[in-house]
């Protein structure tokens, strides 16, 4: 059987970064993208996923990295 490569992007709004809670709505904006990132790909039945992205600019810590990735 061959291997295909389904890829699928996370769409995020343009941020507006002007206070802690601005950065707060981008994050919950961002993840909630991820989120329907990835059950889109589901559409395709994979076998594996590979996530690829950067979450240090809006989440503090390797825990809270993690656990978007831990939740899907």
């Amino acid at each position: 059987m061959a291997s295909t490569l389904t890829t699928v992007g996370v769409i995020p709004p343009r941020p507006i970064l002007e206070s802690e809670a601005d950065l707060l709505a981008y994050k919950d904006q961002f993840l909630s993208g991820l989120t329907t990132a990835v059950d889109t790909a589901l559409l395709a039945e994979p076998e594996y996923m590979i996530m690829g992205m950067s979450l240090e600019h809006i989440l503090s810590g390797i825990d809270a990295v993690r656990a978007p990735m831990a939740s899907v």
